[in-house]
């Protein structure tokens, strides 16, 4: 493949293969043994492929274990309870896994808010100096039983 081909009308350089991107970036999360970069993020779409898969087999396997036992047993779990058991698996699963994503989520976010305050903490030490004391507030604040009243 040429260089040209490899460029969208704009101009602009594409990757080469994505999937294959993917995977070389997931790798190299699984090998930092720093935990720097999290993985668990970017498993949850496959986690959740995977539960699916369970869920659809755990619902057959029992459809057809109805069935062994009588024929109306089958029939109610193929038309009712096997439906609504994979609907209940699958709701659950993503349940879950949107929990836990928001979790990481959270941690992204106050790992920033921890970069930005202690950005910040250098500022708001120059500024506190530079203010004079505001003795005003004394007036509102309720006087201790130590101390005695004048």
């Amino acid at each position: 493949m040429t260089d040209s081909a490899q460029r969208n009308p704009a101009g602009i350089r594409q990757a080469g293969n994505p999937i294959r991107a993917e995977i070389q970036r997931f790798l190299q999360g699984l090998a930092d043994l720093q935990f720097r970069e999290m993985v668990a993020p970017q498993m949850l779409p496959t986690l959740y492929q995977f539960g699916i898969l369970l869920s659809m087999i755990l619902t057959v396997y029992l459809v057809v274990c109805a069935f062994g036992r009588s024929t109306g047993a089958g029939v109610i779990w193929l038309l009712a309870l096997g439906p609504a058991l994979f609907l209940a698996l699958v709701t659950g699963l993503r349940i879950g896994l949107e929990v836990l994503l928001a979790i990481f989520r959270l941690v992204v976010h106050v790992e920033r808010l921890d970069e930005v305050a202690h950005q910040i903490q250098g500022q708001t030490e120059e500024i506190v100096e530079d203010l004079p004391r505001i003795k005003f507030w004394r007036a509102f604040t309720r006087p201790r039983k130590s101390e005695p009243q004048v």
